[in-house]
């Protein structure tokens, strides 16, 4: 099961590390943009009917220890520790949702499992889409029911996240280790995101909009490797607490 449904087995090397959680609730972006309605060409969604929106960059980093050094000394205390996760992407047969750059997520994270839906958004400085999530209890179930709809795994792909956070600021930093590299995640408004990159010497040109699944097509095709699954040596992967 590949992404995009190339087929292939072939995996990146792992990192021996461990990832997330999801954000609480009162910290998470929610700033209102206007965007074309994905599934109707030319209708403008009002504001006021898309609250739940995420607004976020990426900066590559070298590795997740410089970075986490760096978010200490600027102050950022960790909010939740280092979790494994994994992600499932669901699609029709056709790649509909794909083709509309919508996602519908399955995310497993220790014991608990996230349903999300991401619309198309927009890119313009930062990454901006409407984000609806929930927990959900036995995500093997809900895979199965997404099934009986008409979606199908599309692409898995795993990290390793913390979450970092400097209070009174309601912005996230997560510090995001990947098979295709080590990614912090700025999460909030977009003034903060543009004043929490500049005070820790990132400029506007190290934004990355990309989401991990193009990132990872980028990496299988520098590296000729078959686009599959992006997802760790499986005896390097640490679901421990």
């Amino acid at each position: 099961m590949g992404l995009d449904g190339a087929p292939g087995g072939t995996r990146t090397p792992g990192l021996l590390v461990r990832s997330q959680s999801l954000y609480p609730a009162e910290l998470r972006a929610r700033e209102p943009i206007i965007r074309q309605h994905p599934s109707v060409p030319g209708r403008i969604v009002p504001v006021s009917d898309h609250p739940h929106i995420e607004t976020e960059i990426k900066i590559r980093v070298s590795n997740p220890e410089s970075a986490s050094a760096l978010l200490d000394r600027h102050g950022y205390r960790l909010l939740h520790p280092r979790v494994f996760e994994t992600n499932t992407l669901y699609d029709t047969l056709d790649f509909a949702l794909r083709r509309r750059g919508e996602i519908v997520r399955i995310r497993q994270v220790g014991e608990r499992s996230i349903l999300t839906f991401k619309s198309a958004g927009t890119d313009s400085r930062h990454k901006q889409r409407e984000e609806l999530e929930t927990t959900v209890g036995d995500a093997s179930i809900l895979g199965q029911i997404l099934e009986r709809l008409g979606l199908h795994p599309a692409f898995r792909y795993e990290k390793y996240r913390a979450e970092y956070h400097r209070p009174p600021a309601t912005g996230v930093v997560t510090l995001d280790e990947t098979p295709v590299g080590v990614f912090l995640e700025l999460e909030g408004d977009s003034a903060w995101i543009d004043d929490a990159a500049a005070e820790m010497g990132f400029p506007e040109t190290d934004y990355i909009l990309k989401s991990y699944g193009a990132l990872y097509i980028g990496y299988c095709r520098d590296n000729n490797l078959t686009l599959a699954n992006m997802v760790f040596d499986q005896e390097t992967v640490d679901t421990s607490d």
